[in-house]
């Protein structure tokens, strides 16, 4: 499977995007290497999109192991650790464990092309930004409202627990600090620990953009 394909799962840049669930949790050591978990949800009519071994068509979602091994090997410093699968109603949950190391090598798993997250350490103070939305009007109302209809309950989420204690905040696609935050948006900081929480569909339908700031 090419590894854009893949990764856009993660940054909203597919149309099925809104068909599935996400919950991603990233965990960085002293150092900058760590694990990420991520779960994700399938409606089981769409799995035959990233159907298994087959591959020779670029399956927009990878719904067995052999695909993400394929996309991990061409992502240095990514390793897969576990992998399960099962069905649950009318959903296929997937669950993975991988272990990076370095965050500059997680990066590319985050954001195939190299635009949408960002990595600083500067002065003993680290950065992570993920834009989810770069802004302007990327989709027609109309497809918004059938992300809707298929989104249902399906949520968007993704934490961060680094050595120090983490800070979160939701700003537009230009780096600038939202006024209130979207419709159905969860920001949580405990700790060592921050978490964000959306509807896919929210994400889509912000004009102005979707940025994560995430500082430890």
């Amino acid at each position: 499977m090419h590894k854009k394909v893949f990764l856009s799962l993660l940054f909203l840049s597919l149309f099925l995007v809104s068909c599935i669930g996400v919950k991603a949790g990233i965990s960085i050591d002293s150092g900058g290497k760590g694990r990420m978990s991520l779960e994700y949800r399938i409606l089981r009519e769409f799995e035959a999109l990233g159907r298994l071994d087959g591959n020779e068509a670029w399956p927009i979602i990878p719904a067995g192991k052999a695909d993400l091994e394929r996309s991990l090997e061409r992502l240095p410093g990514m390793k897969l650790r576990a992998f399960s699968q099962k069905d649950e109603g009318n959903d296929t949950l997937i669950h993975a464990e991988m272990e990076f190391s370095s965050v500059e090598n997680l990066l590319p798993f985050l954001d195939a092309w190299g635009e949408r997250a960002l990595y600083r350490s500067e002065n003993g103070k680290k950065r992570l930004f993920l834009c989810l939305n770069p802004g302007g009007k990327l989709y027609d109302p109309q497809l918004i409202a059938i992300f809707n209809r298929f989104s249902g309950a399906y949520v968007w989420e993704l934490s961060l627990t680094a050595p120090a204690t983490v800070s979160l905040a939701a700003k537009d696609g230009k780096g600038n600090p939202l006024a209130e935050l979207p419709g159905g948006v969860k920001l949580e900081e405990n700790g060592k620990t921050a978490r964000f929480s959306i509807a896919p569909a929210t994400i889509l339908s912000e004009e102005n953009g979707l940025t994560l700031d995430f500082s430890w």
